[in-house]
């Protein structure tokens, strides 16, 4: 969490744009004249976004590879505001290397494309971009489409069990948890969740049809993930 109020550059070398996500923990003291702006130049005088106390803090396409946050409060007095953001860089090779994956999926599994270098670059963007957006999502469904593609053949099975299926472990983990947290938030599930169980449940059932057990997540892991699935 940040309470600088001097201006804060944020740079991604290799990315297009940006996009900035907001923590919840994010605060304006009330009544502080405080913001949370985002800022194409040092000088902050070129506003991407600007949030007030109330927010809604939401994500932000930053269309660079940087920009500048800054905090600011007319008032000092017990002024507790802060914030706190996460940065996903979006490359525009983005949407056709999604394309890409589709039609592979679609029409030239046939050809033996390599499926472990897909399936890497897959997770890797997945653990390198630690909160919840819609590219994660977009992810989560193109690799449930893979595994149940790829599940529905003799061929298929085989390739699957060469890719390394446990560096999706911790994205169990991260269902668990963003399950607890949208449960005691209460209302409907958002799609996002929906899309990361869809997933689990496509790698979980792989896992029973087809590997050892050794090879699967643990006794308690498993148990959570179906009690995730069912409730």
């Amino acid at each position: 969490s940040k309470q600088i109020t001097s201006p804060q550059l944020i740079n991604i070398d290799e990315a297009s744009n940006l996009v900035v996500v907001l923590d919840r923990s994010c605060y304006i003291t009330p009544n502080s004249n405080g913001q949370i702006g985002l800022y194409s130049n040092e000088e902050c005088s070129r506003a991407i976004r600007v949030f007030g106390e109330k927010g809604p803090f939401l994500p932000v396409l930053v269309p660079s590879n940087q920009c500048w946050v800054k905090l600011k409060c007319k008032t000092t007095t017990n002024n507790t505001s802060r914030y706190k953001l996460d940065v996903i860089p979006v490359n525009i090779d983005f949407p056709l290397a999604r394309w890409l994956t589709e039609f592979i999926l679609e029409r030239a599994t046939h050809y033996r494309p390599d499926f472990e270098r897909l399936f890497d670059a897959m997770t890797e963007f997945l653990y390198r971009a630690k909160t919840p957006s819609p590219l994660k999502q977009s992810l989560f469904s193109l690799l449930r489409v893979l595994i149940n593609r790829l599940s529905s053949s003799n061929e298929g099975i085989e390739i699957l069990k060469t890719l390394p299926l446990k560096r999706m472990s911790k994205l169990k983990q991260e269902m668990i948890s963003q399950h607890s947290v949208e449960k005691k938030r209460g209302g409907l599930f958002s799609s996002y969740l929906k899309n990361l169980v869809e997933l689990m449940i496509s790698l979980r059932s792989f896992e029973i049809e087809h590997l050892p057990k050794e090879e699967t997540i643990d006794e308690m892991d498993k148990d959570k993930a179906l009690d995730v699935a069912i409730n």
